[in-house]
């Protein structure tokens, strides 16, 4: 209790460090003289998930948090005031990583828990109310916030005094509040007050005096007065970091505020510094930290984690130096897409492990996300409440599965290439003629969403930077072109082609204004282009911009390639590593096309009449190769034959077989080639034959489930909790494929494969040796859009899979169109041994080019509806 008692008084005193040491002493003596299930041992447990979080280790903080919620569970039950001092401690964890709705959970619990034993007086059940109030603040509700902030606040004063320490931490949040509200004297009163409380407590030099003098700031800030506020924060940034470190996450944060107020007094040189340093210290803490979150956790993390790159690209014009743009696109280059690298190389090192605790661990997280697939697309035939509480379950269970896997993987983590390129590296992987167009969506300081694009030449050490300005007018003719050339695929008869394709043009058009024209005078003669694109430009196949009715891009550049990330262009072959030898097969072809839908006697519970009457209700599509459902019709369309994808598997296969030229497979399991289609064409042995080959082709129909999906859930039996934000939280269940027997998908068992391939599913399966992965299905490409991470769907599910080059669709495919494109395109690649840029430009410019000769209308939708996304080479 001595060692315990120490290790409060240096914790209060801001010793953090100090304190970790004592906390971890008196656990080791708790474990030692009692066991390390005892519940005496969930006390330090707790301490040091504190600690932990002041420390900015939200690693550690989040594993001893568990363990003490779990040891006062299991000893305490569900309803002593010690697990609900578990619960809120863990809620500040879940708080702070930016799950907020689990943060609430937790808070709501203690809060519940300390109110019926300790009373409403209590200043634990105020501290609960404290926390409710502040995430409710996070979350925008504001009226619910305030109501349990002044609550919690009349609480305190009344039971502990106007002057406690802990008074100060109610007042930093109504002060918060205030500002939000747009009250900013009233944030100013409540943090002045908060920082007379902990001057006089704790001392100037303490990091909680520190943290209401940054409250402080931004209240001043919200007034207008920049000089204050600037004064206030420094002061602040300067404790934050002699106590906390230059490494913490809240000197970040600080970093990055202070950075905002020196770009408003015209300081950029300073704020362009400190935008750059605050992104570094928040890029490096979520590459540590997101090694043992899911990757829903990891996410939310990325979407709060401190940031300077927003404030730093503001800073950046066209009279910018050299010097400055490279920096910034360097910062750039690191930090797009950190948790999809994360998690496709966490797959890899679980893949190659050997662990047989690890392979136990993949194969339980696989057959989660089949369950979770299956309980979410599944056709109604329950009441929203049962459905809710089922997908609940699968929810809990898959969570769990990945949760344990990334923890286990920790234990072989190694530091990747990757984490350590940066510009250099990628401008020296630029070919000859070669040249990067990088685009980033941020939000200025002027307010707003706006687009920026970086270009390097090869040969040169320096970039240019292109303000293309607001974001909201660059998506809206994202969202306008794609629906111009979707109205190509729909067009029946040459005169409604016609128009489709004059309005696709004049739409394609203003887009290419926007976009490409203002950056062509940097790109120069630069033939082989690569474009990394941010938010809705992920959507846009650049190759067909338009200009005028007749000539598109493809027409002026050799190439064009689209990379998830700058890092693409130099990602090294060992970064694709590959199952232990004796799990590999040889590498070769897997093909699958025309897949019976309607195939029967696939599960036991499928009886014959559902079977009948489901192929007599098959709803007849154009040949396109998937519907473009709402989540309401999923559940019940069925999926139409597609004669043309039976047919370019054969091709495909016949074509892999007898390739002779230099570019035709040379080792002798690469001859090797498989096709399922027909009944043969089932999830399982997709699942069971698609790992070890070097080539996956998929000919088939695909889904994306609308975006209401994530609001509504009717199609869901509708309501709320998991039903009604399952795509949200989990996108990669919102697209997929369609195999045998996905017509009854309603009979499979919850232990069957039912015939759809999610993305959730596909992220599980061992792709490590496939270099290319061929969708050729309707809008594969497509999906949700996040920040820096690119699109959560198919795309995505390949590439952590290990896949190294996707080829995809952002519009309806055309049955005959694709076959077309397809033949080209492995014509290139295995007859002429081009690369992946050049065997999909060839294909692209070969479809053009016959349409053209023949006269016939040069429509996007039948030549450039495949992209390439990863790999170039």
């Amino acid at each position: 209790s001595n060692i315990l008692g120490l290790g409060h008084i240096l914790f209060r005193q801001g010793d953090y460090e100090g304190a970790k040491s004592h906390y971890e002493r008196v656990l080791a003596i708790f474990e030692k003289a009692y066991g390390p299930d005892d519940v005496r041992c969930a006390t330090p447990a707790n301490e040091l998930s504190s600690v932990h979080l002041y420390l900015g280790d939200y690693r550690e903080a989040r594993r001893f948090g568990e363990r003490a919620v779990r040891l006062d569970e299991t000893n305490r039950g569900p309803n002593h005031p010690e697990l609900a001092a578990s619960l809120q401690r863990l809620g500040s964890v879940h708080e702070v990583t930016g799950d907020l709705e689990g943060a609430r959970t937790f808070y709501a619990r203690a809060a519940e828990i300390w109110e019926k034993s300790l009373g409403p007086d209590s200043p634990r059940t105020a501290e609960a109310w404290l926390s409710l109030g502040r995430t409710q603040r996070e979350l925008r509700h504001f009226p619910e916030a305030r109501k349990l902030l002044e609550r919690a606040l009349a609480t305190q004063v009344e039971s502990l005094g106007p002057d406690a320490t802990k008074v100060a931490f109610t007042l930093d949040d109504l002060a918060l509040l205030a500002q939000s509200e747009g009250d900013g004297l009233e944030a100013t009163r409540c943090a002045q007050r908060s920082l007379s409380i902990r001057s006089r407590a704790l001392g100037d030099d303490h990091p909680l005096t520190a943290q209401s003098r940054m409250t402080l700031a931004r209240a001043h800030e919200s007034l207008g007065d920049g000089d204050r506020a600037l004064e206030l924060a420094s002061s602040a940034m300067r404790t934050h970091e002699r106590v906390l470190g230059a490494t913490h996450p809240l000197h970040a944060e600080d970093l990055g505020f202070v950075a905002r107020l020196r770009a408003r007094r015209g300081e950029t040189a300073s704020a362009f510094s400190s935008a750059l340093q605050a992104e570094a210290i928040g890029r490096d803490h979520l590459r540590e930290t997101a090694s043992v979150l899911t990757e829903e956790d990891a996410l939310r993390y990325e979407s709060v984690r401190a940031s300077g790159l927003s404030v730093a690209i503001s800073l950046l014009d066209s009279t910018s130096s050299p010097e400055r743009c490279r920096e910034a696109l360097d910062a750039v280059i690191r930090s797009r897409a950190l948790v999809l690298d994360e998690v496709a190389a966490r797959h890899r090192r679980v893949v190659a492990s050997g662990d047989p605790r690890v392979a136990t661990l993949v194969t339980e997280l696989a057959k989660s996300r089949r369950r979770l697939a299956h309980t979410a697309l599944r056709p109604a035939d329950e009441s929203a409440r049962e459905y809710a509480t089922q997908l609940g379950e699968a929810w809990k269970v898959c969570q769990e599965a990945e949760q344990a896997l990334a923890e286990r993987s920790v234990s072989f983590r190694e530091e990747s290439a990757l984490h350590r390129c940066g510009f250099d590296g990628v401008a020296a992987a630029l070919p000859p003629n070669g040249a990067l167009v990088s685009f980033v969506a941020y939000d200025h300081l002027d307010g707003g969403v706006r687009y920026d694009a970086f270009v390097v030449r090869a040969g040169s050490r320096e970039a240019a930077v292109v303000a293309l300005g607001d974001g909201a007018a660059i998506d809206s003719a994202v969202v306008e072109w794609n629906r111009a050339v979707r109205l190509g695929a729909l067009a029946l008869g040459h005169e409604a082609e016609t128009r489709a394709h004059r309005l696709s043009i004049e739409r394609g058009q203003r887009l290419r204004e926007l976009v490409w024209s203002p950056l062509e005078a940097k790109i120069g003669d630069a033939r082989r282009l690569f474009v990394v694109p941010d938010a809705a430009l992920h959507l846009v196949n650049f190759a067909a911009l338009p200009f005028g009715s007749d000539e598109f891009l493809i027409d002026r550049v050799e190439t064009l390639h689209s990379a998830s990330a700058e890092r693409d262009l130099q990602r090294p072959i060992t970064e694709i590593s590959s199952a232990p030898n004796e799990t590999r097969k040889s590498g070769g072809l897997l093909v699958v096309g025309g897949p019976d839908y309607d195939a029967k006697k696939l599960w036991a519970g499928l009886p014959e009449t559902i079977a009948s009457l489901a192929s007599s209700n098959a709803a007849r599509h154009p040949p396109l190769r998937g519907p473009l459902p709402d989540c309401e019709e999923f559940a019940r369309i069925r999926f139409a034959p597609l004669p043309g994808s039976a047919k370019e598997a054969k091709e495909v296969a016949s074509f892999w077989k007898n390739a002779r030229g230099p570019g035709a497979p040379r080792e002798p399991g690469d001859k090797r080639a498989a096709r399922l289609d027909g009944r043969h064409a089932t999830e399982a042995r997709v699942k069971e034959e698609a790992p070890g080959n070097k080539v996956l082709h998929f000919a088939t129909h695909g889904f994306v489930l609308d975006a209401s999906c994530a609001s509504r859930g009717e199609g869901f039996r509708g309501g709320s909790g998991p039903g009604a934000s399952w795509m949200s939280s989990k996108p990669l269940l919102a697209s997929g494929l369609a195999l045998a027997g996905a017509n009854h998908r309603d009979a499979a068992g919850p232990d069957e494969e039912d015939g759809i391939l999610t993305a959730e599913e596909i992220a599980s399966l061992d792709l490590s040796r496939t270099e290319w992965a061929v969708l050729s299905a309707c809008e594969s490409g497509v999906g949700r859009l996040a920040a820096s991470e690119g699109v959560f769907g198919l795309r995505r599910a390949f590439h952590v899979a290990g896949a190294r080059t996707v080829f995809l669709t952002l519009w309806p495919v055309d049955d005959e169109a694709a076959r077309t494109w397809i033949r080209e395109l492995y014509s290139a690649r295995f007859e002429r041994r081009r690369s992946t840029d050049e065997a999909a430009s060839d294909a692209s410019r070969a479809v053009l080019r016959r349409l053209r000769e023949h006269g016939e209308i040069p429509h996007p939708f039948l030549w450039a509806n495949f992209i390439a996304s990863g790999d170039w080479r």
